[in-house]
């Protein structure tokens, strides 16, 4: 069994994601990780692809989640051959009032599958599809369909849509335009972003201050001390502060950056290199808001027989610190209700050595917590 992903409502409400032998199963507290509901099924239905994209709840018994849907995969063996007629594509979203333990489902329906482009070679698609609820009647479904090859995809090769409710999920408004994101992420209600779903061709951001309702768009600077080497800029980290600019930390050619807009994420400019926060050996970090100018930095992807690396800022992002991070392992995903009470999806790791000198590993998945704003964690949940 492993845990997927997990999420948190406050102090004391949380919620964690896992899969297992007989599927993806929801698991609740209500007192901060200290005793956990039983395995609660989530939603198997036919037309949906599994895992669960996205999970959220606003309150211990009020939650949705949302899944791509499809009547059926076309086939993409040649990309000038046209999807078969007739196929739709879309977002399945279940809404639950008792904490997971039943759920309603409502469809989306966005449309025609849009058919192969000619100018797409060695064509696949993708669909990734997320939500966001600002209250318990208000919220936000979007959904991103790619065909993708060799060198990436752009209009009309992606259709992008957005749907909306206010009455907690029954009904949605019929799809439009919406973000071309792979995945939102949300500091607050109402201030979120993402970035383009292909991080590889471009450096489109996407920003909202209104709980995804609408969005602005802009394109990433490529860092000036790079000196013209291409590498893909992604998107770490952004934050509003008080005085309404946007700061945004950024990973390009294996360094760390801050960038900052003034016009609501329609430009921006580079301030320079993170000091203090540099990728080595293939690792990356996952980085958490924790309030305004204080962000946490977590290593993922390094060295499984290495202490992963932790860091913190209070300056926006411009110079990091090392925290202890005592029983840190590497992880996955992370989420903070405060400065100092945060959740990580662990990933430890248990290796031995055979008859022959060589050395076999096996990866498990856990919840780690802390209350000391990362300096120490310990494990809450072992699915």
């Amino acid at each position: 069994v492993a845990a997927l992903s997990m999420g948190r409502v406050d102090a004391n409400a949380g919620w964690v994601e896992t899969s297992g032998s007989t599927g993806f199963d929801l698991r609740m507290t209500t007192d901060s990780g200290a005793t956990w509901s039983e395995p609660r099924p989530l939603p198997n239905d036919s037309d949906i692809l599994l895992p669960i994209a996205d999970i959220q709840f606003v309150d211990a018994n009020h939650g949705w989640l949302i899944a791509s849907r499809e009547d059926q995969a076309p086939s993409v063996n040649d990309s000038n051959t046209p999807s078969p007629a007739g196929l739709h594509y879309g977002m399945a979203v279940f809404r639950t009032a008792d904490g997971g333990t039943s759920w309603q489902r409502s469809t989306i329906d966005a449309g025609a599958w849009p058919a192969s482009p000619q100018s797409v070679t060695n064509a696949g698609y993708g669909i990734s599809a997320s939500i966001h609820f600002r209250d318990a009647t208000h919220g936000e479904a979007f959904s991103t369909f790619v065909w993708s090859g060799t060198g990436g995809a752009s209009p009309p090769d992606q259709v992008c849509k957005q749907a909306s409710t206010n009455d907690g999920g029954a009904t949605w408004t019929a799809p439009r335009d919406g973000p071309c994101a792979s995945r939102m992420t949300f500091n607050s209600s109402s201030d979120g972003y993402g970035q383009i779903w292909d991080f590889g061709s471009s450096a489109t951001v996407f920003v909202t201050s209104d709980g995804g309702q609408t969005w602005v768009s802009g394109e990433l600077p490529q860092p000036n001390y790079l000196h013209g080497v291409i590498g893909a800029t992604n998107l770490l980290l952004m934050e509003r502060h008080s005085d309404g600019t946007l700061h945004a930390l950024v990973t390009a050619g294996g360094s760390m950056a801050l960038d900052v807009s003034a016009d609501r994420g329609k430009t921006w400019v580079d301030s320079g290199a993170a000091v203090g926060l540099t990728r080595t050996g293939g690792s990356d970090y996952l980085v958490s808001w924790l309030g305004e100018g204080n962000w946490i930095a977590l290593q993922t992807g390094a060295d499984p027989a290495v202490k992963p690396d932790a860091r913190e800022t209070y300056d926006g992002g411009l110079t990091w610190m090392p925290l202890a991070a005592t029983g840190l392992e590497l992880v996955s995903r992370a989420t903070f209700v405060s400065s100092t009470d945060g959740w990580v999806v662990g990933q430890p790791y248990m290796c031995q050595i055979g008859g022959g000198g060589s050395q076999g590993c096996l990866i498990s998945s856990d919840i780690l917590a802390t209350s000391d704003g990362g300096q120490t964690w310990r494990t809450i949940l072992t699915p």
